[in-house]
């Protein structure tokens, strides 16, 4: 059935994921299909959107000590709205809820019944959303089949899942507000979506959160080189001591580690004063001399990235590459066909006073989305916060 959906015009395709994750569905076979089974997030065939006003009415929600959970939809007026008391949340950070939201479900037909469902998920960490989305739709094993970024940064997807021996169809619209995940459900027995497709569709673009959140998802620490250079990092990194810090070089390291206290990233951070004698080759050199020697093998470039910088910066280069264990001294990790487990992120830049080498060894995304996806929004956030040491 699903297979069957009306495709929506190429020209309203652009902000399909499908191109951005196509690498993480590659390697995902259980729960998820692959990227070239996903199709286009399906749009409405029969019912108008004067149809849809017709047979829905608002509803403006204000949820007490709770500003930014704030919601507008519209909803058929024969579904009904569970009570307060009928939802299992709790309050986390700053008192924000975390769990049900809101929850409306339909007219029962055969002992079925579809639901709209609103939940807040805490986020202690910065990330990108697509990435988290994944993760979930992964935990949960459902299949997905359809996922796309809109122009204001939620991300909606259309997934099946299997529940209670029955099986459902869920259409979702999630965004970051502050320290949380707030997510809208559509979810309706399989045998019902042609008949409910348009209406699921209509109730998810049409959902809207009514407040900003200005808190910080993780806050940011300022490290500051002298007075010459500053960036920030999320405070979950964990800096460590310096080789040296002198007006000519800086050398400094971070880790990122999970709950269990495991190392799940490494960071670099060289400054070089561009003086006489002082070559960047060889400093990049050097460094993957240095991963070599700790049996890190860089391996072919899997893509390259374009962050903003700051204009002072006159060069830049931005590449990550796939890294596996060297495993013997006598044959290289690709000869031995050694898998990628690793990536080394490599940020190379360079104003007219001094070289610049970012540098980060992260699991590789197929095997760890969720910190892979720490990992590379915080080597971002070094980066794009790059900055002279006098400016605030």
């Amino acid at each position: 059935m699903l297979n069957t959906i009306k495709e929506e015009p190429k020209h309203k395709m652009k902000h399909l994921l499908i191109h951005s994750l196509i690498i993480f569905f590659c390697f995902f076979t259980t729960g998820v299909v692959l990227a070239e089974d996903l199709i286009p997030m399906p749009v409405p065939q029969k019912m108008s959107e004067k149809e849809f006003l017709a047979k829905t009415e608002p509803v403006d929600r204000v949820i007490e000590d709770d500003k930014t959970a704030e919601f507008k939809m519209r909803i058929p007026p024969e579904w009904q709205e569970l009570t307060e008391n009928d939802l299992k949340n709790h309050r986390g950070q700053g008192n924000r809820l975390l769990g049900d939201i809101a929850y409306f479900r339909g007219p029962s037909e055969v002992g079925e019944r579809s639901y709209v469902s609103v939940e807040g998920f805490e986020l202690n960490h910065e990330l990108y959303l697509e990435h988290w989305v994944v993760q979930h739709i992964l935990q949960a094993s459902y299949t997905l089949r359809s996922m796309r970024k809109n122009d204001d940064g939620s991300i909606e997807t259309l997934y099946v899942l299997f529940k209670d021996n029955k099986t459902y169809v869920a259409r979702t619209k999630t965004v970051i507000k502050g320290p949380r995940i707030l997510q809208v459900s559509y979810v309706m027995p399989y045998d019902r979506y042609e008949k409910e497709r348009d209406m699921q569709a209509y109730i998810i673009n049409d959902f809207s959160f009514s407040r900003k959140d200005t808190t910080p998802t993780e806050k940011l620490k300022t490290y500051a080189y002298l007075d010459q250079r500053k960036f920030e990092y999320p405070e979950s990194l964990i800096i460590g001591g310096s080789d040296n810090v002198s007006e000519e070089e800086l050398k400094l390291d971070f880790t990122l580690k999970d709950m269990d206290g495991f190392r799940k990233g490494a960071y670099n951070v060289a400054i070089y004063a561009r003086e006489e004698g002082v070559d960047l080759k060889e400093k990049i050199q050097g460094l993957l001399d240095y991963y070599l020697e700790n049996r890190l093998e860089r391996r072919d470039r899997i893509e390259v990235k374009d962050y903003p910088v700051a204009d002072f910066i006159t060069f830049k280069s931005i590449e990550v590459y796939g890294m596996s264990i060297k495993t013997t001294d006598y044959e290289t990790a690709e000869d031995k066909k050694e898998p990628i487990t690793q990536e080394l992120w490599m940020g190379v830049l360079a104003d007219e006073k001094y070289y610049y080498i970012f540098s980060l060894v992260s699991p590789a995304r197929d095997l760890d989305i969720y910190n892979w996806s720490r990992n590379a929004r915080a080597f971002e956030l070094m980066l794009t916060t790059l900055r002279d040491g006098m400016a605030y």
